[in-house]
């Protein structure tokens, strides 16, 4: 066997590769800004199928001139279905990051959301572009430049197949103030109430009608008990939606417990992040913060639903003002009792509150 010749001390040795790369990564995302905050807050989802071009910014003032435009993009990528997108492999040296608006999927969208100033103030700043610089090459890269845009204009839309819901505080609440305007519309559970029904009931129900709406109104308790079938529904392809009214018990029980005796007993729920329910099933995921962003996330969660996407939506709902029905079990059980009874328990509820 022929061995390879030595280097002698002294010799140059040229043409060596050990494959050590110089470059940087500059990309982010582009989301869609439910709360229009100007950050991605609250498992808003990114927009896929969007367009973005890299121009070389070689005045480095962080503006894309007309000479920098004229020259030609150096890359273009287009976001993937969670709204990410990367330009790879780029020597040392400042760049711009431009959107192609025209690429956002169809309506009116404001962007809210800008790369230079996060979380965006985007008056007047934003304009569908950000700088990034790349120095030093590997280990340096730009992973900041991110897009917020809102949807404006985003009517509420009715829904026209069926709203299952579960048993909770939620299923009177709805009783008192949803209407419902088609016959069997609505399934709801009355003298033999089960909580976690409704998760695999919309998921069944879906399966079963592929072309109609199919929601759910789920506590946040129930929606523990069954979450996991929505893993079903994300294999599927199933597009239904499953609205988690979310206050951290078991609202309908510790009220009737905290109203007369002043305690909550084996009704407080630990905290559970549904964000990663839905990224563990892969189901599409919205939180309701407050009441100004109920329309634009119904309407976003029922669009998806509507691509075949399983959507949970974190419901944030506060059961400060009991329901009707609440108030009335009190009264109801009250009535019943003799003079005597009556006397008994006002007066330890009283003592209750006091001590």
């Amino acid at each position: 066997m022929r061995r390879a010749p030595q280097p002698n001390a002294g010799d140059e040795i040229g043409n060596l590769d050990f494959g050590l790369d110089n470059t940087g990564t500059i990309g982010d995302t582009v989301y869609d800004d439910v709360n229009g905050s100007g950050s991605q807050t609250g498992g808003e989802a990114g927009i896929g199928g969007v367009t973005l071009a890299l121009y070389g910014d070689t005045d480095g003032n962080g503006e894309l001139s007309a000479a920098e435009l004229s020259a030609g993009a150096i890359d273009v990528e287009v976001t993937d279905a969670s709204g990410n997108y990367l330009f790879e492999g780029l020597p040392d040296g400042d760049y711009i990051v431009v959107l192609d608006e025209t690429t956002l999927p169809a309506g009116t969208w404001n962007q809210t959301g800008d790369p230079t100033n996060d979380p965006g103030n985007c008056s007047p700043n934003c304009d569908a572009s950000g700088a990034a610089t790349i120095s030093g090459g590997a280990g340096n890269d730009d992973l900041t430049i991110d897009f917020g845009y809102q949807q404006q204009n985003v009517t509420l839309r009715s829904v026209s197949g069926t709203i299952w819901e579960d048993d909770g505080n939620h299923t009177f609440l709805v009783a008192e103030l949803m209407p419902i305007h088609s016959v069997r519309g609505f399934i709801s559970p009355t003298d033999f109430n089960c909580m976690g029904y409704a998760t695999p009931a919309v998921t069944a129900a879906k399966l079963a009608n592929p072309t109609k709406q199919v929601v759910g109104i789920i506590g946040d308790g129930a929606f523990l008990m069954t979450c996991m079938e929505t893993l079903t529904a994300a294999w599927l392809e199933l597009g239904g939606v499953y609205f988690v009214f979310n206050d951290g018990e078991l609202s309908q029980i510790s009220q009737a417990q905290e109203i007369p005796y002043n305690r909550k007993t084996c009704t407080v729920l630990r905290e559970a992040k549904f964000s990663g329910i839905a990224e563990a099933t892969g189901c599409g995921f919205i939180s309701i913060e407050n009441d100004d962003a109920c329309e634009a996330a119904i309407a976003k969660a029922l669009s998806l639903a509507a691509q075949n996407k399983p959507v949970i939506v974190d419901v944030k709902i506060d059961y400060s003002k009991r329901t009707r029905f609440t108030k009335g079990i009190v009264k109801t059980n009250l009535e019943r009792f003799t003079l005597g009874n009556k006397a008994r328990f006002i007066g330890r509820a009283l003592l209750r509150r006091v001590l």
